[in-house]
């Protein structure tokens, strides 16, 4: 199994990679980035991690090889390669951190052996600090109500302005099209033939989701503001 470190230096390789494909494989700049991420790598896989600088991966790269791009070189040209791996160290820092006190762990907190004036200034703070958690908890929910997750677990956020496109396509379609339009509404008339398609099943989709996820945000925006 691999650790969250391992993780989350995989995912800075990947990220880099991605970065590199812009350059010809023998060309020397991306030998460059190849050199940079391979240092940034070994400076994070101690273990006590090291934040990769311009300085540092340049002094050690020129330690390997003379044509090793220097600092100001490393910051100017390379810096997007410098970026994901300076993000990967703050996130594995993040991860080796000790874990945060928890709101039972507050709650716990005994204000009657503190003297009256200390007691109190602890009571308020033990307020602020629940009112807090329930706003980020608010906030945690309207995070992921607004983002729609398909079946397969993938998240997956639709394009709005693609779909209103594409319903605009199809409203201009049915408008000139054989099915009947009146004071009434859109109506299937005699010329219609059975089986006539009248909506992409794609469309229909994802004007569904769209609609469902509208709806559900709104609800968590109303219960947030009743709260608040």
């Amino acid at each position: 199994m691999v650790s969250q470190k391992g993780s989350v230096i995989a995912l800075a390789a990947a990220k880099v990679e991605k970065l590199a494909e812009r350059y010809p494989d023998t060309s020397r700049a991306r030998a460059n980035v190849d050199g940079i991420s391979s240092i940034c790598r070994e400076l994070l896989q101690r273990k006590t991690p090291i934040l990769p600088t311009a300085a540092l991966v340049a002094e050690r790269g020129g330690l390997r090889d003379r044509r090793f791009p220097a600092e100001q070189t490393i910051y100017n040209a390379y810096r997007n390669v410098l970026g994901v791996w300076r993000k990967a160290y703050y996130d594995i820092m993040n991860i080796d951190g000790e874990d945060p006190i928890t709101a039972d762990q507050v709650a716990k907190i005994d204000t009657s052996i503190m003297d009256v004036g200390t007691g109190n200034i602890v009571n308020q703070l033990k307020a602020i600090i629940f009112e807090l958690i329930q706003r980020i908890n608010v906030l945690k929910h309207l995070h992921d109500v607004s983002i729609p997750v398909p079946a397969n677990g993938v998240v997956q956020q639709l394009d709005a302005d693609r779909i209103m496109k594409q319903l605009q396509d199809w409203l201009n379609a049915m408008a000139d099209s054989a099915f009947d339009l009146d004071e009434i509404g859109l109506r299937v008339g005699r010329k219609i033939a059975v089986g006539t398609r009248i909506m992409k099943r794609e469309l229909f989709d994802e004007l569904k989701v769209f609609t469902d996820d509208y709806h559900r945000i709104r609800k968590a925006q109303n219960s947030a503001e009743r709260q608040g």
